[in-house]
């Protein structure tokens, strides 16, 4: 977003894009509605499931977002529809669909985790909705839109990764989380 000059106080931001995407009706599916009864559901409920059947904390944090991974996999039909309920359709609808699948498990790892260390489903309501606001990093056309960045851009890469794996236990350790015995 730096280098397409789209962040706040740069030339392409504008505070009545940024107004109209959130208070329209799929923004606030998307930035509020979602996130919140996802949370509640996948988070708070599906996780209190496990933890008063004794799993333990692993099992929690790798089996609950096969359930929320797989909420999602109606979008392949409304992508199937859209792109004209033929073979072709049907091949996209596949992919996507599997491909979100994956990143909605994975991410269902994350706030999973960060549920049990926090005990509180602030920090993933918050975690949803900015990664809902983000959207999934488009690497390859950052690189093809900023040739003679791409080094930067994968060093940032990196380290963002590497910068948060290292934060990511600090910053959710919670003495008092009655989920995490550790």
């Amino acid at each position: 977003m730096y280098l397409g000059e789209g962040l706040p106080f740069q030339r392409f931001w504008s505070l009545e894009a940024q107004y109209a995407k959130f208070t329209s009706l799929i923004g606030l599916r998307t930035f509020v509605a979602g996130p919140f009864t996802e949370e509640i559901v996948f988070r708070a409920c599906v996780l209190a499931v496990y933890h008063l059947s004794n799993s333990k904390v692993t099992r929690m944090i790798f089996l609950s977002p096969l359930t929320f991974g797989l909420a999602h996999i109606h979008h392949a039909w409304d992508t199937y529809n859209r792109y004209g309920r033929n073979r072709v359709a049907l091949r996209r609808a596949l992919i996507t669909s599997l491909f979100q699948l994956f990143y909605t498990t994975l991410f269902g790892f994350h706030t999973a985790y960060i549920y049990l260390r926090t005990g509180s489903i602030l920090p993933t309501l918050t975690a949803h909705v900015f990664c809902n606001i983000m959207g999934f990093p488009d690497i390859q056309w950052e690189m093809e839109r900023f040739p003679h960045r791409r080094r930067a851009i994968i060093l940032a890469y990196v380290l963002g990764i590497a910068g948060f794996i290292y934060v990511l236990p600090r910053w959710t350790y919670t003495p008092d989380s009655i989920f995490w015995l550790a």
